[in-house]
């Protein structure tokens, strides 16, 4: 686990126009009277050598947040949405009746997350709040470590369910996942609802799973019946907290064994995009083969090996 350094700490409160800038004065002067010494800053002013930064609201890329963490600063964020992924050592939301469930597959296994009204911060004034929503975050942040890098252990795939719909739509609409897919439109929270429905209802041409590696939501993949149930489609998103892990292999290959294992499938097609030489290099390390090229969305295919069953 990554530690910081000990009193007094450098805390750098990034802070912007109207209610962000109250929720960062608020912030600060708590922390200050901790003893720490506090920076408030716009993002466009330029970077700060703090040990702890807080962001609010998500105002930073996902990119910016997973550099900030691997050089060993510490990232507390303010999120009243749960609308992203953040690579944080603590989260902030508070909102009432939100938790730690809402953001599952959403922020690292190890981070600390401070969840309701006893959390929040000026102007809002929220039902359950008392105002000591800054001194309760800065205690926090006071004697907060980094959370242990994340190893994904054994994975396990489930079927997908309705409570699902939440980090699915998330999953979806981040930046990297709409590059790589043939759409790149953002898919709005209604239309995903549907689709999500619509999937679940239709098990005998799609199946909708959901991969975890000890219990953590690390991914999503489906298989869309083509061909009399012979063939079918595969679609891959791994969670953008558990990229770069090596799970995209692992998840491909309890992919084919699931489809082996309930007959969904005896061949598995994945079309990538003709430019994407990292996904097409996973896709050949998983056993796929290339089948058609040429085009701007090459076409692999993956045998699946479907186990005997002696008669009984």
């Amino acid at each position: 686990m990554r530690t910081i350094p000990n009193f007094p700490r450098h805390v750098l409160v990034r802070s912007g126009p109207g209610a962000a800038g109250e929720r960062a004065l608020a912030l600060g002067s708590a922390l200050e009277r901790r003893g720490h010494t506090v920076t408030l800053r716009a993002e466009a002013d330029g970077p700060v050598p703090a040990d702890v930064v807080v962001s609010d609201h998500g105002e930073a890329p996902l990119a910016e947040e997973q550099a900030l963490r691997a050089r060993g600063t510490v990232l507390a964020c303010l999120d009243g949405r749960a609308d992203r992924a953040h690579a944080c050592d603590l989260l902030v939301d508070a909102t009432p009746g939100r938790g730690r469930a809402d953001f599952a597959g959403l922020i690292p296994r190890g981070a600390r997350g401070l969840f309701g009204p006893r959390y929040a911060l000026p102007p809002q004034d929220l039902e359950g709040g008392d105002g000591l929503g800054a001194e309760r975050i800065a205690a926090a942040l006071g004697d907060l470590v980094a959370a242990a890098p994340f190893v994904p252990g054994a994975v396990a795939l489930r079927p997908a369910r309705a409570a699902d719909a939440h980090r699915l739509w998330i999953w979806r609409n981040d930046p990297l996942s709409r590059a790589m897919a043939r759409s790149s439109a953002p898919v709005g929270w209604d239309g995903h609802r549907a689709w999500l429905a619509a999937r679940l209802a239709e098990r005998e041409r799609t199946r909708l799973l959901v991969a975890e590696a000890d219990g953590e939501p690390v991914g999503s993949l489906r298989l869309d019946r083509i061909r009399d149930g012979q063939e079918a489609e595969v679609t891959l998103i791994v969670s953008p907290l558990s990229r770069g892990l090596g799970l995209g292999g692992r998840l491909l290959d309890a992919l084919a064994a699931d489809a082996a294992e309930t007959g969904f499938a005896r061949r598995l097609i994945a079309t990538i995009r003709a430019d994407n030489a990292a996904g097409r290099r996973l896709l050949e390390r998983a056993g796929f083969r290339l089948v058609q090229a040429g085009t701007a969305w090459p076409r692999y295919e993956r045998t699946v090996i479907v186990p005997s069953r002696s008669a009984p």
